[in-house]
């Protein structure tokens, strides 16, 4: 459970589902918000809501146009509009929100937790945006190397020159899908040193590490689900179908079917 903020694995994935105080918040049934709490689901609000997050009672998401609104989790007040630009891998932090800015050639940017005060952070052109323990992480779109920077884009410095996929930054770690070594699973930590194999014998995409396990899809399975822990590096298939955006909480997965038009599904997985 997060006081404030989704993972930083859910919001690479769309921030599709989301686990916070106030309950499981998650994109459902024609892309609308649903919210399930003590295992009951209900629908929240019609809207089609990708990246959602939290800040203390408010729920936040990008709405269809990729702009950054939020809502009171009770909905006692209007849905409010903070940034009216195209946004993606929102993410929240020490009362702030970074996001890559998609009307500005994917650009880091930040604002207030409230829409105020836009800025640019820097010129990088960016994927995979992380904001942890004071610090911006995120991959170039062009060349994937993988760098990190200050808050205010200053310390800008480079971690990997591999083409890195899906880094999901926990427990003071880097885990991620290297593209250059073949897709497979490794580590390293936050200053680019210590690089440590997790899994040789796999092709990782859409990388979701939750307590110690990574949830991925395999191309070398026919973008099947899979799951590796992280510990042992032991393997397990979990789903035959060709899946994306693989999104984690305690009660299980939340991902896209690639067979059925990006239908949103749920498996039921006791995780906590």
């Amino acid at each position: 459970m997060y006081l404030y903020g989704n993972t930083s694995a859910n919001i690479m994935n769309s921030g599709t589902a989301l686990e916070c105080p106030f309950g499981i918040f998650y994109i459902g049934p024609n892309f609308n918000v649903y919210r399930k709490v003590n295992g009951r689901a209900e629908l929240f609000m019609s809207v089609k809501a990708r990246y959602l997050n939290c800040y203390k009672n408010y729920l936040y998401y990008t709405n269809e146009h990729g702009e950054i609104c939020r809502i009171l989790e009770d909905k006692s007040a209007p849905p409010e509009k903070l940034v009216s630009l195209d946004c993606a891998c929102v993410n929240i932090m020490n009362d702030d929100i970074y996001f890559r800015n998609l009307s500005d050639n994917k650009k880091l940017y930040t604002c207030k937790i409230n829409g105020t005060n836009i800025m640019n952070v820097c010129d990088e052109t960016a994927l995979f945006l992380n904001a942890y323990q004071g610090k911006l992480y995120f991959c170039d779109a062009t060349t994937y190397h993988l760098y990190s920077c200050n808050v205010d884009g200053s310390g800008l410095k480079m971690l990997s020159d591999h083409r890195i996929y899906y880094p999901n930054l926990t427990d003071g770690r880097i885990i991620y899908s290297d593209k250059t070594l073949g897709g497979n699973i490794f580590s390293m930590n936050l200053d680019g040193a210590d690089i440590c194999s997790i899994c040789t014998s796999v092709e990782a995409y859409y990388l979701n590490v939750y307590r110690q396990t990574a949830y991925f899809r395999n191309y070398l399975d026919g973008y099947t689900l899979w799951a590796c822990e992280i510990s042992t590096g032991k393997l397990s298939k979990l789903i035959d179908e060709n899946i994306f955006h693989i999104n984690s909480t305690s009660e299980g997965l939340y991902f896209c079917k690639k067979n059925e038009g990006g239908k949103i599904c749920h498996l039921d997985m006791n995780m906590s």
